[in-house]
């Protein structure tokens, strides 16, 4: 578990910067890959 967890948490923690990076690039770019992040975020959650 320990193996899987730190895998996991540098894995969730840079997607959140990736999605602050997009928040603050602008709602254009983020609607535009809108659907591919919530697919990915979907997947963390899961894992979790």
């Amino acid at each position: 578990r320990q193996m899987r967890r730190d895998y996991r948490k540098p894995l969730i923690s840079f997607l959140n910067k990736k999605l602050l990076k997009l928040k603050e690039a602008g709602s254009s770019f983020a609607d535009l890959n809108r659907d591919h992040y919530d697919t990915i975020i979907d997947d963390a959650s899961v894992d979790l």
